[in-house]
């Protein structure tokens, strides 16, 4: 059951792993150009990690709707039934 603290479920009942993408750590040392440069990058890989993320879902999202449209409401489709 400790499996699941990590896990949360969207607004479709789809489960994903509850991970952070928003945090951002900026350097505690280095020059003012270094900790600007580490603040951005990291929040460059936040939106790419962010966007991906959400596209895998979409994709998801469309094969199940494309799936339950050739099932028509069937467990399983009929194919390979003749």
């Amino acid at each position: 059951m400790d499996d699941m603290k990590d896990k949360k479920s969207n607004i479709h009942g789809v489960t994903t792993d509850n991970f952070s993408t928003s945090e951002i750590h900026p350097l505690a040392d280095g020059d003012l150009f270094a900790r600007v440069a580490s603040i951005l990058e990291q929040a460059r890989s936040n939106v790419a990690r962010s966007v991906n993320s959400n596209m895998v879902m979409a994709y998801w999202l469309i094969g199940r709707e494309i799936v339950q449209e050739i099932q028509g409401g069937e467990e399983r489709a009929a194919t390979g039934n003749r």
